[in-house]
């Protein structure tokens, strides 16, 4: 390998220094010389070899740096998103006054794409060119030092995982906890944190399986001393329990030089006198409407309603909240006649024309509830006091039934059966409170004769149930 100051770049230091002008040395220059001896020492008149240049490197500020006052370096990284092309020649180069100052040669490299149409593997070129004549370091004004200088990855590292820790703070919050990771339980005379994830300051602590915990003092509450340290060559999440005396302060803080790795401490549980535990976790996400693309909280509502609006929900509260849009959150299913322009969604519970003129509910209707399939309005159910049933579709069980169709309950004669001698004697039955319309017995009976039987085939009475407003979603 053979490096050089060109007779044109001495020129140009020499006449900088006198005039107390700084030399700005901006790009890389990679060439292909055909014929080249990089044994022999490099011609210092040469100029760029224009024809057989390959590629061109601006030289970030971040990238010149010293080495000491006569030693300056400048670097150029080439990604596996740069190339193809071999080369053999680079030069440094000052655009502002079009010189080449330096040369350096030597036997051809090859620098490869990534090509993911092909899978052809790319490779990374780091190209070094130190340049050394005295005063160097003050005529290039570059005050980064090389040792501490941007080939240094450590430092963009560390920026990627603070970029993270920053993401997960955005969603977390402080601090949460999913499910049962991290919950202190007390079982058996033993205090154990539970398995699962959690966030602290957006750093992720996972627990793999449950870890014993042995307080130091009781009553005490528990902390968890969350960072992110350094392992060889990887930084990974450490987490330490700390037991304290109750109102004792545990703040986030900085370790010591060399290091200085942050502490996020935050309370989880607390140790009672008696050793019963309390949960102080926090399960809370810290989701805001720029989580979903800055929507507003109108907007929110919107997309929630273009996603559920048409299902039916069982509701316990007489009130239907009114939601950010002005609207209320859904409608009761009472039989009534709603406006299709007020709620538009609706229009997808529609029946169809074909069943426009015999459906039960849902058909299009004018404002006083006359059938029309272009009508402005839609019929609602009304589903007052009856309860679901699953639909049969081709089952067999409850045949011939459509989809949304009302049933009548089934029910027994309402009155006072007389079994055995005469009447006003012997066993009564009362049977009351019947659902819907009656039905004849399979058999009946004088009441008024000496001896009255009744014969039921079949009968069937209503099951335990609790009162719900349905409400159809809007």
């Amino acid at each position: 390998m053979s490096v050089t100051l060109t007779a044109a770049g001495e020129a140009l230091i020499a006449r900088l220094q006198a005039e107390g002008t700084p030399l700005v040395i901006d790009r890389f220059v990679f060439a292909d010389v055909p014929g080249q001896d990089h044994t022999q020492p490099a011609n210092p008149a040469q100029g760029v070899p224009t024809d057989h240049v390959v590629h061109e490197f601006p030289i970030p500020q971040e990238y010149r740096a010293y080495v000491n006052p006569s030693q300056v370096v400048y670097s150029a990284l080439l990604g596996s998103d740069v190339g193809p092309f071999s080369f053999n020649w680079q030069g440094l180069y000052c655009t502002e006054h079009a010189t080449l100052v330096a040369v350096a040669t030597f036997p051809r490299l090859e620098k490869r794409r990534y090509d993911p149409a092909t899978n052809t593997q790319g490779n990374n070129l780091t190209r070094n060119f130190l340049l050394e004549f005295s005063g160097a370091r003050e005529l290039t004004q570059i005050t980064v030092e090389a040792a501490v200088w941007q080939l240094d990855f450590t430092v963009r590292l560390r920026g990627i995982d603070e970029r993270e820790r920053l993401s997960n703070r955005d969603i977390y919050g402080r601090a949460a906890f999913l499910d049962d990771g991290w919950l202190l339980t007390h079982t058996g005379g033993a205090y154990r944190f539970e398995a699962g994830r959690g966030y602290v300051e957006g750093i992720r602590a996972a627990l793999p399986e449950p870890a014993p915990v042995v307080p130091t003092v009781t009553p005490c509450e528990v902390w968890l001393d969350v960072s992110m340290q350094g392992q060889g060559s990887d930084v990974v999440t450490m987490v330490t329990p700390l037991c304290l005396a109750p109102g004792t302060p545990s703040p986030d803080y900085v370790a010591a030089a060399p290091h200085n790795t942050p502490h996020y401490c935050e309370k989880v549980a607390r140790i009672e006198a008696n050793g019963s535990v309390t949960d102080l976790r926090s399960r809370t996400l810290a989701l805001t409407p720029e989580m979903f693309g800055g929507l507003s909280a109108i907007a929110m509502v919107a997309a929630t309603r273009d996603m559920l609006a048409g299902a039916i929900v069982e509701w316990e509260c007489e009130a239907i909240p009114t939601l950010a849009d002005g609207l209320p959150l859904g409608l009761e299913l009472d039989g009534s006649v709603v406006s299709l322009a007020a709620f538009p969604r609706l229009l997808r519970k529609w029946c169809g024309a074909a069943k426009n003129g015999s459906a039960s509910a849902w058909y299009r209707c004018t404002s006083g509830g006359v059938r029309d399939t272009a009508g402005g309005y839609i019929k609602l159910q009304d589903r007052r006091g009856n309860s679901s049933r699953g639909w049969d579709h081709g089952r067999g069980i409850d045949a011939g039934r459509a989809l949304a169709s009302a049933q009548e309950g089934t029910g027994l004669t309402s009155g006072t059966l007389y079994v055995g001698g005469t009447p006003g004697a012997g066993i009564i039955q009362s049977i009351t409170n019947l659902d819907g319309p009656s039905m004849a017995s399979a058999s009946t009976a004088n009441s008024n004769a000496a001896t009255a039987q009744v014969s039921i085939t079949s009968g069937k009475v209503r099951v335990a149930n609790v009162a719900a407003m349905l409400v159809v979603l809007v």
